[in-house]
């Protein structure tokens, strides 16, 4: 399964509208997704740090159904 930076509890997005995306661990901005810099760093190898946000929404066990009943 691909990593994907905004389901990352380190990604997130800064003020800079030059470089809205921002990894915390790794400590840069960029105007790519962070993924995408640490791809080109480490020659093609995915980012080590990937760590899944503990929220619902990004749960892979939650269902869209779920979400929206009271």
């Amino acid at each position: 399964m691909p990593i994907t930076c905004h389901k990352c509890l380190h990604y997130y997005v800064t003020w800079d509208p030059q470089y809205p995306h921002g990894c915390r661990i790794m400590g840069f901005k960029s105007r790519q997704m962070p993924m995408v810099e640490v791809r080109r760093a480490m020659h093609g190898k995915d980012c080590l740090f990937n760590a899944v946000k503990k929220n619902a929404r990004y749960s892979q066990n939650a269902s869209v159904s779920n979400k929206y009943q009271k």
